[in-house]
């Protein structure tokens, strides 16, 4: 992760501040495809969206029963010891598209030749579920067991999928972020340069920003 400051640096000041905290390695997916995705205008909310690094796209079913038919199939490079998932739940655009769109409540997942059905929560953000023990397996197959029903469309939507495996990652994880302003009206929290994800940033205050013009942080 790279940080680009703008023009002035020194009116929004971010603090990185990193935890002694060993987390896990997320397993390297060679591919991901879904029983059924929905098409619409002309564009598909394919599964590729749901392992892509991106959090502003998703996958949304495309079965009958709002993806209570639909499964999604992940592939990794060789056998691989997993331990857990990670998932954020929803269409997580903003919490307006998230309220709007079905999400999962429960799945089913065909691990190898084991099987865990999980709980997922109704709620923003990354939700990390451990399995009951250490799976070895080359693929993952997720059916979608239940939902939390959507404001205007019943169909799931799921905006990122990792799985994990038992060896620590290579580099300082679960640090925390702040920053002495933020803009207003959208997700743009310091904590989003933490998040591992390509298109979401930080972006100072409008009252710095007049006062001393642009300091947009990015990220790449």
């Amino acid at each position: 992760m790279h940080l680009r400051f703008g023009w002035h640096c020194a009116v929004a000041i971010v603090a990185l501040i990193p935890a002694l905290v060993v987390t896990a390695k997320p397993v390297t997916i060679s591919s991901v495809t879904a029983s059924a995705s929905l098409e619409q205008d002309g564009y598909t909310f394919a599964a590729e969206n749901a392992t892509d690094g991106r959090l502003y796209t998703f996958w949304v079913a495309g079965g009958q029963g709002g993806g209570l038919s639909d499964y999604i199939d992940v592939r990794f490079e060789g056998n691989q010891s997993i331990t857990a998932m990670e998932i954020w739940n929803g269409c997580q655009v903003d919490q307006d598209s998230y309220d709007a769109r079905a999400r999962a409540s429960k799945l089913k997942l065909q691990i190898g030749f084991a099987e865990e059905e999980v709980d997922v929560a109704d709620s923003v953000g990354m939700q990390k579920i451990a399995f009951s023990k250490t799976h070895t397996a080359n693929k993952v197959r997720i059916f979608f067991k239940g939902m939390h029903h959507g404001g205007s469309w019943d169909k799931i939507a799921i905006s990122e999928i990792r799985f994990v495996d038992d060896e620590p990652e290579d580099y300082i994880t679960n640090a925390t972020a702040s920053a002495s302003s933020t803009l207003d009206g959208g997700d743009y929290g310091a904590a989003n340069l933490l998040d591992g994800f390509d298109d979401t940033m930080w972006c100072e205050g409008i009252k710095a920003a007049e006062e001393e013009g642009s300091d947009r942080t990015d990220k790449k």
